[in-house]
């Protein structure tokens, strides 16, 4: 089976291997947008945000053809920093997973991520995307990071992370060949929100969050429909998001399907 996009079609093959490009770019990109020094960005596309415990500590499309060395430049970057490593399954073989082993790393049981895809990325639920609006102001960074924030359950150091790359984005910032932020307002006060990161023939979908108040009313859906159908009209040829077991279901439900697992492995003594 092939996913359709603009033309021509992509096999399979192709797709998984540009969303693997396309997660790996993003991370380098998002580490562009620092708060205070506290994000960085290795050549194994390790991102996290030190201090504290954080959402964002995690080696994201690790690159493991050297499982020993990317291990150490994670190890070093880390530090004590509890952090967990999201890894390709096709990555790790016995001898991988014996180097994690070896290095203190669990496999997370019943716990893995994936990338997922559209069946078909095309214009979507109009009707649906017309209740999502395309955010323009930077003054509107602090209240993309409440809802996220609220949305996640994430810590202070997570929401300035936040924060700043929202207001990057709503800056047309580079790295990224364009970047945009939807959102859907009750009463003139933002209540759920998402990001569209793109690079190369790839469209990201990142930071779907809903405050809870206003969940179980598709609104997610909205902000999906409508980033889905501008990335079709910018020429992106696929779309992805990053998810996992809690929010696969809600990702199928929107039309996504997985296209590349990840294994995920936790310090032993996190």
């Amino acid at each position: 089976m092939t996913v359709q996009g603009t033309e021509p079609t992509w096999s399979e093959a192709d797709l998984a291997q540009a969303i693997r490009d396309h997660l790996r770019l993003q991370v380098i990109a998002t580490g562009h947008v620092a708060p205070h020094g506290a994000v960085h960005v290795t050549d194994h596309a390790v991102m996290a945000s030190v201090g504290e415990p954080s959402l964002f500590n995690r080696a994201t499309a690790l690159s493991f053809g050297q499982p020993d060395v990317a291990l150490s430049e994670v190890e070093r970057f880390f530090g004590d920093l509890p952090h967990s490593l999201w890894l390709d399954l096709d990555d790790v073989t016995d001898e991988a997973d014996d180097v994690l082993r070896q290095r203190g790393y669990v496999a997370l049981p019943n716990q893995h991520g994936m990338a997922l895809a559209p069946v078909e990325l095309d214009a979507g639920a109009a009707d649906a995307a017309l209740h999502a609006e395309l955010l323009t102001e930077p003054s509107d960074a602090a209240a993309v990071a409440d809802v996220a924030a609220t949305g996640y359950g994430t810590g202070v150091e997570d929401r300035l992370f936040l924060e700043d790359l929202a207001r990057a984005v709503l800056r047309h910032a580079r790295p990224w060949d364009h970047g945009a932020i939807y959102g859907v307002r009750e009463k003139g006060v933002l209540v759920s929100t998402g990001v569209l990161l793109c690079t190369k023939d790839v469209a990201g979908l990142t930071g779907l969050a809903t405050v809870p108040r206003a969940r179980d009313r598709h609104l997610a859906s909205a902000v999906t429909a409508r980033a889905l159908s501008d990335a079709r009209a910018l020429g992106m040829r696929a779309a992805v998001t990053l998810a996992t077991p809690d929010s696969e279901p809600a990702m199928r439900r929107l039309g996504f399907r997985t296209l590349v697992d990840y294994r995920v492995y936790r310090q032993a003594s996190a």
